[in-house]
């Protein structure tokens, strides 16, 4: 089976559509999974989770659902950044009811592999934070597992010392290494490999949506989708064989 992952949108509907388009147009995947984090810095939230509906075969819930839904606190001083009330009013009910019984974690078995899905980590499903540098090899009870992760914006596969295998696609609308390249990630459970894609999006159509709509992205937004821009749209693949996997 080859399944394609999302992760981390946060309201891009133009950079989410790219990656939808390409996991299933180029890459022919079977389906797709999303890990959490639809909403919160941008506003084109319905049309994202619109997408992510007629699309995935599994949604996540992250710390960003979890903090618009009210079931985890956060500082309403951030609240021009993340802009999470105005997300709110901007999704339909149903929407809405949706997000609320989403779960941030599941584990299941596809082929040979046992897989853990989660937004955060194993030991905080919504706020946990593996990074391409923490320390991983505490999971021992997770030994021959692989589990996907999101959260950090950061595309990262790495093994532990018991045998786990961490994978994180990146973000799919808010990249924090290369703002204008989306990421997202292939995994063939028959080949038991993995494979992380960057996909350039249009920086100025997202704005545009924005500003369209009179809706206001914060500074540090702006300047998080512009990080380390270059005038490459070639889009960049990676596969990693878990055999190789370090």
């Amino acid at each position: 089976m080859r399944i394609g992952l999302l992760s981390d949108a946060h309201g891009n509907n133009i950079a989410t559509q790219a990656c939808v388009r390409y996991l299933y147009d180029r890459a022919k995947v079977d389906t797709i999974w999303f890990l959490g984090d639809s909403v919160g810095y941008m506003l084109g939230v319905e049309e994202v989770n619109e997408l992510l509906v007629s699309k995935c075969s599994l949604i996540l819930s992250g710390n960003h659902e979890a903090m618009m839904m009210q079931m985890i606190p956060y500082n309403p001083d951030r609240e021009p950044i993340y802009q999470l009330q105005t997300a709110y009013s901007l999704l339909s009910e149903s929407t809405r009811k949706r997000i609320q019984q989403q779960s941030a974690t599941i584990a299941q078995q596809i082929d040979s592999l046992t897989i853990l899905c989660v937004h955060g980590s194993p030991n905080d499903v919504w706020c946990g934070y593996l990074y391409p540098d923490s320390d991983i090899n505490a999971f021992e009870h997770l030994a021959g597992t692989v589990v996907i992760a999101g959260h950090t914006h950061r595309p990262m596969v790495r093994r532990n010392s018991h045998g786990a295998i961490f994978i994180n696609p990146g973000s799919c609308g808010m990249p924090r290494d290369i703002g204008h390249s989306a990421g997202c990630g292939i995994l063939d459970t028959v080949e038991n490999n993995i494979s992380l894609v960057r996909i350039p999006f249009d920086i100025d159509a997202v704005i545009s949506f924005h500003t369209e709509r009179g809706y206001i992205l914060h500074p540090s937004v702006i300047e998080c989708l512009y990080r380390n821009f270059h005038d490459s749209n070639s889009i960049q693949q990676q596969t990693f064989s878990f055999s190789d996997i370090i």
